[in-house]
């Protein structure tokens, strides 16, 4: 009786579970395969995570100070357009990267499994135009960003409710 009103809690679906039968021989020349993409990627792949911890360093302490415009935020606003450089690139190795990952777990789409991760410098360059009213150079980050298919800006809503936002500032303006 007093287990009626109980809410069932919430589960988060694991991408490390297997949706599907995958035999093992498979998914383990699946993990090879792996294996010689992340290799073949490797040094593209380290200088973007070099650039993406130099990239949050700087982007604390731009937002910290008294006025957005220092020069905390134009060094970080410089590392982040490196690091875009390499985007087309990364976005290659991570949709096959995703594809590897989720046919190795019998994922069929997605929603169910690896998704494209995030990456950063597009969010922090148009975080960083946004909180200098410059809109328009921001939205032009965001609709790079979604072109390349990052999605995934670390929000519930994503890089789409991103760009909707800021067209409605450009409007407003």
């Amino acid at each position: 009786m007093f287990g009626l009103f109980k809410q069932k809690k919430k589960t988060r679906k694991n991408p490390y579970k297997p949706t599907g039968i995958v035999k093992i021989d498979k998914r383990n020349k699946i993990y090879a395969e792996l294996d010689i993409l992340r290799k073949e990627y490797e040094a593209i792949i380290m200088k973007h995570q070099q650039y993406s911890s130099k990239i949050e360093e700087l982007y604390k302490k731009a937002i910290y100070q008294e006025v957005i415009e220092n020069n905390f935020t134009e060094e970080c606003i410089e590392l982040c357009e490196k690091d875009i450089e390499l985007a087309p690139t990364l976005a290659v190795f991570y949709r096959n990267e995703q594809h590897l990952m989720n046919s190795a777990y019998g994922h069929k789409n997605e929603e169910d499994g690896f998704g494209i991760p995030v990456y950063d410098s597009f969010v922090r360059i148009s975080q960083l135009y946004e909180k200098r009213k410059m809109y328009k150079k921001a939205l032009g980050y965001v609709q790079h960003a979604l072109s390349l298919g990052f999605k995934n800006d670390g929000s519930k809503s994503g890089m789409e409710a991103r760009e909707l936002r800021l067209q409605s500032k450009i409007r407003k303006q």
